[in-house]
């Protein structure tokens, strides 16, 4: 015999889907991007050499952008200095016997 009868399943089901329902809304609208309208996207006269345009989003998928540095960035490996010395390290100290 089960514990709660048909109705009270039925209850059960029918307050389960409402609270998944709201809590779904809520987080919807909590979680939606704001609405903006679109502005023209400035000409490449407007852009600046120092400030790179960035890709348009795709309707789906990933936008992957990659860094590509300046050439002025890249480091130049000038002439290679010779590694540090290491540190001198002090012999160890022999052990000696009690005589025991």
């Amino acid at each position: 015999m089960s514990r709660f009868g048909d109705a009270r399943w039925q209850r059960l089901a029918a307050w389960s889907g409402a609270a998944l329902a709201w809590g779904s809304t809520i987080t919807a609208v909590v979680l939606e991007p704001a609405r903006v309208p679109p502005s023209a996207p400035p000409s490449q006269a407007e852009v600046s050499p120092t400030q790179a345009a960035l890709p348009v989003q795709p309707a789906s998928g990933l936008l992957v952008i990659r860094y590509q540095p300046d050439e002025v960035e890249a480091v130049q490996p000038t002439a290679l200095a010779p590694p540090p010395a290491a540190p001198a390290v002090a012999a160890a100290p022999q052990p000696t016997s009690s005589g025991s």
